[in-house]
């Protein structure tokens, strides 16, 4: 797969073949140093449920009990609040982590639909500096597929967007 080859769940989208969502089989642990920050972050992935999508949880705000933010952050495109330097989502009360995109390409790739991100720190350790480390960890992890339909987006009509560059995408029905 880091070879150029196109990955499973790839090959399934394209081929139009009907995929199940997935998470992982076990639990896997690793920790670095946030890039940006120096900070040292302890970090865990959790298989999740169906339909619950790729959620953080911030365990160092989660263990203060006097802290009453909430500590979860749901991975969606309107929790993106910063993209200077890397990825930044947060939540309605303010808690948020960092430098996520090479986890979120991972995770992408190897198809993970639904999983819990646990930190306990803002900033994602940035490892290698690539997303090879989680690739890794989420082979070792295992991929577990479960029993519902991914959910997909389908473009009913052509979409153009276009960049302050010139460059420019364009997105057409299947």
């Amino acid at each position: 797969m880091l070879d150029g080859m196109t990955s499973m769940p790839q090959q399934e989208r394209l081929l139009g073949v009907q995929v199940n969502q997935q998470t992982l089989c076990t639990h896997a642990h690793f920790e670095g140093v946030g890039v940006h920050s120096g900070d040292k972050v302890r970090v865990t992935l959790k298989p999740s449920g169906v339909d619950t999508g790729i959620t953080f949880k911030r365990t160092d705000i989660a263990e203060d009990v006097q802290d009453d933010r909430n500590p979860v952050i749901a991975c969606t495109y309107d929790a993106v609040t910063d993209v200077r330097l890397c990825t930044k989502i947060s939540n309605d009360d303010g808690v948020s982590v960092s430098t996520i995109e090479h986890l979120m390409a991972a995770l992408s790739v190897m198809g993970i639909d639904n999983v819990v991100v646990e930190m306990d720190g803002e900033e994602m350790p940035i490892m290698d500096g690539s997303s090879e480390p989680f690739f890794f960890l989420i082979e070792c992890a295992g991929i577990q597929e479960q029993p519902v339909s991914r959910r997909a987006i389908r473009i009913l009509k052509d979409i153009v967007v276009k960049g302050d560059a010139g460059e420019t995408v364009k997105l057409s029905p299947t």
